[in-house]
Protein backbone atom coordinates (compact mmCIF):
# COMPACT_ATOMS: atom_id res chain seq x y z
CA UNK A 1 0.00 0.00 0.00
CA UNK A 2 2.82 2.58 0.64
CA UNK A 3 4.81 2.11 -2.56
CA UNK A 4 1.27 2.32 -4.49
CA UNK A 5 0.35 5.46 -2.44
CA UNK A 6 3.77 7.02 -3.02
CA UNK A 7 3.20 6.62 -6.58
CA UNK A 8 -0.11 8.27 -7.04
CA UNK A 9 1.25 11.25 -4.52
CA UNK A 10 -1.42 10.29 -2.15
CA UNK A 11 -1.30 9.64 2.13
CA UNK A 12 -1.71 5.74 3.53
CA UNK A 13 -4.99 7.07 5.24
CA UNK A 14 -5.89 8.65 2.16
CA UNK A 15 -5.04 5.10 0.02
CA UNK A 16 -6.83 3.14 2.86
CA UNK A 17 -10.18 5.20 2.32
CA UNK A 18 -10.28 4.90 -1.00
CA UNK A 19 -9.26 0.78 -0.79
CA UNK A 20 -12.09 0.70 1.54
CA UNK A 21 -14.70 2.55 -0.18
CA UNK A 22 -13.87 0.54 -3.16
CA UNK A 23 -14.63 -2.92 -0.74
CA UNK A 24 -17.66 -1.70 0.12
CA UNK A 25 -19.26 -0.32 -3.24
CA UNK A 26 -17.34 -1.59 -6.23
CA UNK A 27 -16.59 0.87 -8.82
CA UNK A 28 -19.15 2.88 -7.60
CA UNK A 29 -17.76 3.65 -4.73
CA UNK A 30 -14.51 5.54 -6.44
CA UNK A 31 -16.94 8.01 -7.99
CA UNK A 32 -16.85 11.65 -6.63
CA UNK A 33 -20.05 12.22 -4.07
CA UNK A 34 -21.68 15.18 -3.78
CA UNK A 35 -21.11 17.09 -0.64
CA UNK A 36 -23.96 19.01 -0.74
CA UNK A 37 -25.92 18.79 2.61
CA UNK A 38 -28.89 16.52 2.60
CA UNK A 39 -30.59 18.42 5.25
CA UNK A 40 -30.82 22.41 5.70
CA UNK A 41 -31.49 23.06 9.52
CA UNK A 42 -31.67 26.76 9.16
CA UNK A 43 -33.47 27.10 5.99
CA UNK A 44 -36.26 29.10 5.82
CA UNK A 45 -39.93 26.65 5.35
CA UNK A 46 -41.09 27.12 1.83
CA UNK A 47 -44.76 28.73 3.02
CA UNK A 48 -42.52 31.87 4.36
CA UNK A 49 -41.01 31.90 1.08
CA UNK A 50 -44.07 32.66 -0.31
CA UNK A 51 -46.10 34.39 2.33
CA UNK A 52 -42.95 37.07 1.74
CA UNK A 53 -42.68 36.81 -2.19
CA UNK A 54 -46.74 37.16 -2.59
CA UNK A 55 -46.16 40.15 -0.17
CA UNK A 56 -43.52 41.68 -2.09
CA UNK A 57 -45.93 41.19 -5.11
CA UNK A 58 -48.62 43.03 -3.60
CA UNK A 59 -46.57 46.31 -2.15
CA UNK A 60 -43.33 46.57 -4.69
CA UNK A 61 -42.59 49.60 -3.08
CA UNK A 62 -41.88 48.54 0.34
CA UNK A 63 -38.80 47.59 1.28
CA UNK A 64 -35.08 48.05 -0.90
CA UNK A 65 -35.42 48.62 -4.39
CA UNK A 66 -35.02 45.55 -7.11
CA UNK A 67 -31.56 45.62 -8.76
CA UNK A 68 -32.41 45.97 -12.85
CA UNK A 69 -28.49 44.16 -14.07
Amino acid sequence: MSDLCREFGISRKTGHKIWNRYSEMGLEGLLDASRAPRQIPHRTPDELVELVLTERKKHPTWGPKNSSR
